[in-house]
């Protein structure tokens, strides 16, 4: 599939519409639902979830010192 691109002001708005709806879907999933493991050695949502903010949290980090340390990973 050939990746699709968006003007900067698009990709933006997307960007804080899914900000404002995220927050809401997440805690309508009930806690049995959102800590249940759907196989054994699967992860559950909440690990997921923690994985991906962990994830995101590492990588600003890094863009962050290449941009002021002018380092390159």
């Amino acid at each position: 599939m050939k990746p699709t691109t968006m003007p900067v002001q698009q990709a933006a708005q997307r960007l804080i519409c899914l900000c404002d709806s995220i927050p809401g879907r997440i805690q309508a999933i009930k806690d049995a639902d959102f800590t249940h493991r759907p196989a054994p050695g699967k992860w559950s949502r909440q690990e997921i979830l923690g994985h991906l903010l962990d994830s995101a949290t590492n990588n600003h980090q890094r863009f962050v010192r290449g941009r002021v340390e002018n380092v390159t990973y």
